[in-house]
């Protein structure tokens, strides 16, 4: 299967958080089927919080050194310690650290990521709050990024339908990220590829597909209250027709900017995308390189893990 740049790496496999909550063991499992398949290069890193890492050396005995690539949420008073967790399992690749303020201030709690993280090569996501904090953690996190390698973090659900940010919240998000030239990423509750409504818990569900034309748009210059329209939209075949008409240029720019998001199945988006006509189950293999030279998942770590 064929997996365009447009796609890539867009979904974070992060089975064993809520709602899927799949046990760690299954999870890896799983895990190695994803990139090992077909939609390979669909998938990104796996993603496990820091107080599961020992539980993981059973399951990867025998494993070459980095064979696993993780990306490790852990809050921002166990930063030092997470580092410290991973550091003893040279099978792991730490391909990014999200970072969750909690009621720490966001200046504070900038300062205590970097110190923490100033010998170590590694991405920093920081999740924004979504409270009166937001606009300071997006100054801060925008005068680090580019330097630092830091993105923002943005939660656009959970398990009751209060964790779903409107679409007019999320829409100034992504339009102050495009305005600091912040990539980001997003995390929860993009379970599908159109938005649409939860029959569980009643809420409004973003769709991955909204997020992606709305920062698009929001980098052709069209103001915040100009992508609310297109986060509500639920034309499956309108969302669909407008991502397919995006040219090369395009997606580069905006693949730079929306990096992935987490998701507790690769197995939705897939289906989606194929059921959407965006992805051909039958085409060949992509051949070309990744997205972003500088994406530190390489092709043989891949095939193991």
């Amino acid at each position: 299967m064929m997996i365009p740049p447009l796609w890539q790496h867009l979904c974070d496999d992060a089975a064993i958080f809520p709602p899927g909550n799949a046990p760690l063991a299954q999870a890896v499992v799983d895990h190695e089927r994803h990139r090992g398949g077909e939609h390979a290069d669909l998938v990104g890193p796996m993603v496990v919080s820091a107080v599961v890492l020992p539980q993981l050396d059973p399951l990867l005995a025998g494993q070459p050194e980095g064979a696993l690539a993780v990306t490790v949420t852990t809050p921002v008073d166990q930063v030092a310690d997470a580092l410290a967790r991973v550091a003893e399992r040279p099978v792991l690749h730490l391909r990014m650290l999200e970072v969750a303020l909690g009621d720490v201030d966001p200046a504070e709690a900038c300062t205590t990521v970097r110190r923490a993280v100033a010998d170590v090569p590694v991405a920093v996501a920081i999740e924004v709050p979504r409270d009166e904090r937001r606009s300071e953690a997006l100054d801060l996190l925008g005068e680090r990024a580019a330097g630092d390698g830091w993105i923002a973090k943005f939660r656009t659900g959970g398990l009751v339908a209060e964790a779903y940010p409107s679409a007019t919240e999320l829409a100034g998000a992504v339009a102050d990220c495009v305005a600091h030239d912040l990539p980001f990423k997003c995390t929860a509750g993009l379970h599908r590829a159109v938005r649409h409504v939860d029959p569980e818990t009643g809420a409004d569900e973003h769709g991955f597909g909204n997020v992606l034309l709305a920062t698009h748009h929001a980098l052709l210059g069209e103001r915040a209250e100009d992508l609310v329209a297109v986060l509500d939209e639920r034309d499956g075949a309108a969302v669909a027709d407008r991502l397919r008409a995006l040219d090369a240029d395009a997606v580069v720019r905006l693949r730079a900017q929306f990096r992935s998001f987490g998701t507790c199945s690769i197995d939705e988006p897939l289906a989606d995308l194929v059921g959407l006509g965006l992805l051909d189950p039958d085409a060949a293999p992509a051949t070309s390189e990744l997205l972003h030279p500088d994406d530190p998942i390489d092709r043989d770590t891949r095939r193991t893990a």
